[in-house]
Order: C-alpha cells, then structure tokens, then sequence
C-alpha cells in the first residue's frame, strides 16, 4: 500500500468589517471603538488568527485612523491577511481669545509702537500653530485710531479658529 499526501490546496481566509468612522465626544482627543474581530477559516483544523497591527476591540483610539490588520495561519504555515482602518475624526475647533490693546500716543505724535502678543489658543487634541493673518504696520508703529488685526489658530487636525486683536492708540 502506498499512500501518497497531496499539498493542501486553499490556504485559510479571513475577511475584515468595513472601515469605521466615529466622531469624537466634545472636549475628547480619544474614542472607545468597539468591533467585531475577524476570525479566519479553513479547511482543516488548527487555524490561528491573530491582530498583527492597530488596536484591540474597545480599545481608545486616537483622533486621525488606525489600520487594523488581522493575519490567520493554518496547521501547515499557510497565510492570509485582511485590514481595515478606525477612522477617529476631530470636529472640534480650537478656541482662540484675542485681546484689546490700548496705548496713548507720545505727546504730539500721531503714532505709537505696540508690542503684538500671540493670542493663547487651546483644543481638545492640541495646538499645531498660532499665526498673525493680517499684515502689520513697518516696524509695529500703529497710527492713532483703531486697527485690527486678524489671527489665525490651526489644530492637530486641521480645524482653524479665528480672531481679531483690536489696537487703539489714542
């Protein structure tokens, strides 16, 4: 009698859920994202999938995505993969407060110069940047009226806020 093993033919499959897009919670940077693991087939026994990238089922993920990909193997060293992202998405605007400055002109002058703090700005997943919009007088020398100037806050994510700092030189 002889007997003679074929190779196995199909290796193990396994599908992943379809991307998954939260919103954060207000005031939040992270969301708890729940799902349902894939969990590979095959045709013989002895197949073991595991998570090779992202984060578990109930985990917190961070704003922006997280690729998740899952690898099953069976008894015999045959793979497949599959993935999906966790999108995590940051609407939140950063809050940027600008000030009033008000100066007196020297005697008999038409002009002062004003020193232009950076307005404080703060967000749910951070600060990316603060920056002046509208261009300034040369050398920061305002003339006696009003004059506003207009900033800009950006965040980690991409979300903007605005403001105007308003300098009065009397």
């Amino acid at each position: 009698i002889y007997l003679t093993f074929l190779p196995k033919v199909n290796g193990p499959t396994i599908q992943c859920p379809g991307d998954i897009s939260v919103d954060l919670t207000t005031g939040k940077c992270d969301m708890m994202v729940t799902y349902t693991a894939p969990v590979g087939i095959d045709d013989c026994p002895g197949a073991v999938t595991s998570q090779i990238e992202g984060l578990g089922s109930g985990a917190l993920f961070p704003s922006g995505f997280t690729t998740n990909t899952f690898k099953v193997r069976d008894a015999v060293g045959n793979e497949n993969t599959c993935s999906f992202k966790v999108y995590v998405l940051d609407k939140e605007k950063p809050v940027v407060r600008c000030s009033t400055i008000t100066v007196n002109a020297a005697f008999n002058q038409c002009s002062a110069t004003v020193n232009i703090p950076t307005p404080a700005a703060t967000d749910n997943c951070g600060i990316a940047n603060v920056q002046l919009r509208t261009q300034p007088p040369p050398n920061l020398i305002f003339p006696v009226g009003l004059t506003s100037l207009l900033f800009e806050a950006k965040d980690n994510n991409d979300n903007y806020s605005y403001c105007n700092t308003l300098i009065i030189v009397k």
